[in-house]
């Protein structure tokens, strides 16, 4: 390895592969190899392991998930031997892709002394002791403004954090704008799946989780097909996580499907990996999500051309742009309310391909990936 290079240690919880991890292989495929060596940690094969390999990015593992309450013994295990891996390669920052983990390596991050940043990507409650020690680390990364928001809000522990403000930054996630952009696709979805050509369709792309608001949807569709029948909607995702919860989402999903005698109307489809030519044959993009840090993949369709509707939660009017300049806003999250935004657009093409085009025009203003990369490369020059 050139030291001329920064290494930049890229730790991340697990070896799954789902909006954060996406994020994160995003960033090493657009990081400036002639400045920087990316490395990144997982604590198993999987994925995102194969994922970042094929990348021709070297992974190293360590299994650093102690549970919920590891002994004093373990913790300075795991702190040896995350010591070993940046003495060996000569680490010079650490990125935790996300905050999950952190209070674990309390004597990693007092030794790197300021050479640590952490990405704040979603909602969970932060404890005090993990807020500690994220006010430690050299840069906070947040993708919206609204997470940035919430993590500064005040809280009794606070006297124990001393916050500095100028540490927090908002670093939108980008995307790769010539990889989702407008594209004729033939032999493509529609086929695989039977859809005629005069039939619209609606998709939500996202893991299976009550959060998400795929039931929503569904219940929506027994709305939307009464004004509507030419309608064809997509749930596009994989369980989350495989576990118990996840697995009785998903069928609870199928019952009301069948409940509502929508087997015509609503497909479950799975994951996919040829999102962007999805994003170009769909025509609206659903994202009602209870919770949404961001809102990638409304990201990804408005770069396509194709309008979007959101909840008015969180990060995605951040996202949509003032004035719903690239789809519409959920300000009331019922399954009517959700049929009747959607009637709009499917009864106004005009209105849905002015919103579309809008949505790319801010995708390459706001939400390039080229801008995010050069911000954060900016951070661990500073650093």
């Amino acid at each position: 390895m050139n030291k001329k290079r920064k290494c930049i240690l890229y730790l991340n919880r697990g070896s799954v592969l789902y909006g954060a991890e996406t994020r994160m292989l995003d960033i090493l495929g657009h990081l400036d190899r002639t400045q920087f060596y990316p490395l990144v940690l997982l604590p198993a094969r999987g994925p995102l392991s194969v994922r970042a390999e094929k990348m021709g990015i070297e992974v190293v593992f360590l299994n650093f998930d102690l549970g919920p309450r590891p002994s004093l013994g373990q913790v300075f295990k795991l702190n040896r031997e995350m010591f070993k891996v940046v003495r060996d390669y000569k680490v010079d920052i650490i990125h935790f892709n996300m905050h999950f983990g952190i209070n674990h390596l309390w004597p990693l991050l007092i030794w790197m002394k300021g050479r640590t940043v952490v990405h704040l990507r979603s909602h969970f409650w932060i404890y005090p002791f993990e807020r500690f020690l994220i006010y430690r680390c050299a840069k906070i990364i947040c993708v919206s403004e609204c997470i940035r928001n919430n993590f500064l809000q005040k809280r009794r522990s606070d006297f124990l954090t001393f916050i500095r403000k100028d540490k927090v930054k908002v670093i939108y996630d980008g995307i790769d704008i010539e990889c989702f952009k407008p594209m004729p696709i033939e032999n493509g979805l529609r086929q695989e799946l039977g859809i005629r050509n005069q039939e619209k369709i609606l998709a939500v792309i996202g893991a299976l989780h009550p959060v998400k608001g795929q039931d929503l949807v569904i219940e929506a569709a027994s709305f939307i097909i009464k004004e509507h029948p030419d309608v064809k909607v997509l749930l596009i995702g994989g369980i989350y996580l495989d576990n118990e919860v996840s697995f009785r989402y998903q069928k609870s999903l199928e019952d009301r499907i069948k409940t509502l005698n929508l087997q015509d109307k609503v497909m479950l489809i799975g994951p996919r990996q040829d999102i962007a030519r999805v994003m170009n044959e769909i025509d609206i993009l659903l994202q009602p999500s209870e919770h949404e840090a961001l809102g990638t993949s409304m990201i990804e369709a408005m770069a396509c051309e194709k309008p979007v509707i959101g909840t008015a939660v969180d990060g995605i009017p951040e996202v949509i742009g003032p004035h719903e300049e690239a789809g519409l806003l959920l300000s009331v999250r019922t399954p009517q309310e959700l049929a009747r935004l959607v009637s709009i657009l499917l009864s106004d093409p005009a209105r849905s391909l002015e919103k579309g085009q809008q949505g790319r025009t801010r995708v390459e203003q706001e939400f390039n990936i080229y801008k995010t990369i050069n911000k954060l490369q900016g951070i661990y020059q500073g650093l």
